[in-house]
């Protein structure tokens, strides 16, 4: 019978012992994904010009075509540093305070020949 009390016990305190892993779990943050234009991707700031296609909002990477030579191939941006061009299109927010838009995250690189 005491084995069965002991086993009570252990199970109550696990049951009521907060899990520090559940609280390190972090929320993905969503991007406005870009492919940059080849022999673009070598800074961390862009203009629009140097962006070729916009490829989606989401936490992850969309795949792009990656070849050529470069560094960056797709870059992310966060919400408040685009702003909608037509339709579901979206560009860089440039203007005069911020004549170019550094870069939040990058999702892939090009291959180097």
């Amino acid at each position: 019978m005491p084995v069965i009390a002991v086993i009570f016990v252990l199970g109550t305190l696990i049951a009521f012992t907060p899990a520090d892993h559940i609280s390190s779990n972090k929320k993905l943050v969503d991007y406005h994904w870009f492919e940059v234009a080849p022999g673009e991707g070598n800074h961390d700031d862009y203009i629009n010009s140097e962006l070729s296609d916009y490829l989606g909002y989401g936490p992850t990477a969309p795949a792009g075509s990656c070849d050529g030579a470069g560094n960056n191939c797709i870059v992310g941006f966060t919400q408040d540093q685009v702003e909608s061009a037509s339709g579901s299109d979206y560009q860089l927010k440039i203007d005069s305070e911020n004549p170019t838009q550094e870069l939040a995250q990058v999702g892939d690189e090009r291959t180097n020949p």
